[in-house]
């Protein structure tokens, strides 16, 4: 009887290899690069879970200790969550550059750029200097 469990566990996983590496593989279609807000977005409700989870520490040792100094404790904690919230979606600029940075790598990459880079000129329109 026991060899039998082995038979059909090994079965089990083979199955499981083929279709998982499937889904690997092909479950979802190619996309374009979102610039990171897939990111942002889990960074965020990270921080929201990490408020929740501190208030909840505080309420639970409010209500289960006797005196009041752990539930302080855990308050502080409360404070540091929020003002992580705060400081993430006020702190960071990540969905544009300032136009200071955005002039200098334009600049740098001019002046990379050979001087009739990305324009297309019919051959016989092209001077004799530019063959």
């Amino acid at each position: 009887m026991w060899p039998l469990v082995t038979l059909v566990t090994l079965v089990q996983f083979l199955l499981q290899r083929v279709a998982y590496g499937y889904l690997f593989a092909f479950a979802e279609t190619k996309k374009a690069d979102s610039g990171g807000e897939f990111w942002s977005e889990s960074l965020s409700q990270l921080l929201y879970s990490m408020v929740l989870f501190a208030v909840g520490m505080c309420g639970l040792l409010l209500h289960r200790s006797s005196s009041l100094i752990p539930a302080a404790v855990a308050f502080v904690g409360v404070v540091i969550a929020v003002i992580s919230v705060w400081q993430f979606q006020t702190g960071f600029r990540w969905r544009s550059l300032p136009i200071p940075e955005v002039v200098a790598i334009d600049r740098e990459s001019l002046s990379k750029a050979t001087p009739n880079a990305g324009i297309y000129k019919h051959p016989a329109l092209r001077d004799e200097s530019e063959i």
